[in-house]
């Protein structure tokens, strides 16, 4: 009776399987990589139920939820390894929040990328430190023209 709850969320953004929105069941992920990506079951677009890895970053929404029979039971292989009681999936609930909120903190952009990619670049100071880095490059370079 203890191992009834799991952790539930739903989909933040649309990727070629899951729609935006869809509750999906997180089953496991990786603890010694820190959560950044976990395996979830949802159902696809076509209603279809679906395994697969996402970042965690597509994620929103966790919360403690009561597990269904079909999830708790069955092959072992494809059962819920995140399932307690329910003190347990609030607290690894804020903690997968925890992890997903640092994680989009830190890639601003869409999947990771990194705000580098939005800031406009200086032609001049690029130039200079492409000129103090390779000097004899620029001056045949010049020399050409």
């Amino acid at each position: 009776m203890s191992a009834e709850f799991g952790i539930a969320a739903n989909v933040a953004e649309t990727d070629k399987a899951l729609r935006r929105g869809a509750r999906v069941w997180i089953i496991r992920g990786w603890s010694g990589g820190g959560y950044e990506r976990v395996v979830v079951r949802g159902l696809a677009r076509g209603g279809t139920p679906i395994e697969k890895w996402v970042p965690i970053t597509r994620l929103e929404n966790f919360r403690a939820a009561w597990l269904p029979e079909h999830l708790r039971q069955g092959d072992p292989a494809k059962a819920v390894s995140l399932r307690g009681d329910k003190d347990a999936m609030d607290e690894m609930a804020q903690k997968l929040d925890g992890v997903a909120t640092r994680e989009r903190a830190a890639h601003p952009g869409r999947r990771g990328a990194s705000k580098l990619a939005y800031e406009p670049l200086d032609i001049g100071a690029a130039h200079a430190a492409i000129a103090a880095r390779f000097p004899k490059t620029l001056a045949k370079l010049a020399e050409n023209d």
